[in-house]
């Protein structure tokens, strides 16, 4: 490994580092585990709409179809406000 790409990496880390410092790590955290809640409702919802229209003809698919439609819309809400918890975590000082 050439030196310029390891003082390059160990500058990024000091950068990461030093902004991870000023962080508030409990909303930070916060809003990482609100990314992972995201992404699983971003991977079931259109399992469920796609099961849903799967079995038009069943007598459960509008009940499971409205299901996914709120799991999808739920994905959509809870991305924003994961995001917007992790960009106030970064930007918020420590209490």
């Amino acid at each position: 490994m050439p030196m310029y790409i390891l003082i390059l990496n160990l500058e990024r880390l000091s950068i990461v580092l030093k902004f991870y410092k000023l962080a508030n790590k409990a909303l930070l955290f916060k809003g990482l585990r609100s990314f992972l809640i995201t992404l699983g409702l971003m991977f079931l919802a259109p399992f469920v709409i796609y099961q849903a229209f799967k079995n038009e003809e069943h007598p459960w698919y509008i009940p499971v179809l409205v299901i996914g439609l709120i799991l999808a819309v739920a994905a959509i809400v809870m991305g924003f406000r994961s995001v917007k918890t992790v960009v106030d975590g970064f930007f918020s000082k420590e209490d």
